[in-house]
């Protein structure tokens, strides 16, 4: 384990797999909204689930239909009632998806936007 702390070639090696998993990630969440901001359809999807991630996190799960098929989606939002009594599933949501890929998607929460706390790269 010493030579493991001791050695320059490790802590590059762990550090350049880890920038390479931040900017794959980052492009790909691009590659995704910028195919939603460019081929950018309309539907209205429902609210399915509302689930608890840790203390300060919550996600709310959505679905939509494009062409008879189903997809979809989750969205990190902060807590509201909705948590306790359920009563946000099956409230209709605005969704934004790529014409080219449809599993791509943004959401507009309606009236529990301003619970959002995902961030899209581009609208």
């Amino acid at each position: 384990m010493e030579k493991f702390k001791e050695n320059p070639f490790w802590k590059k090696f762990i550090f350049g797999l880890l920038a390479i998993a931040i900017i794959g990630t980052t492009t790909y969440h691009l590659l995704k909204d910028y195919s939603v901001k460019t081929n950018k359809k309309h539907v209205a999807g429902k609210i399915t689930d509302f689930e608890f991630i840790n203390m300060a996190r919550y996600s709310i799960g959505y679905e939509y239909i494009v062409d008879n098929k189903k997809y979809d989606g989750t969205v990190g939002v902060e807590y509201f009632d909705c948590y306790k009594n359920k009563n946000c599933i099956g409230y209709e949501v605005d969704v934004y998806y790529s014409s080219e890929n449809p599993k791509f998607s943004q959401v507009d929460l309606r009236k529990y936007e301003k619970y959002k706390t995902t961030v899209y790269l581009i609208k």
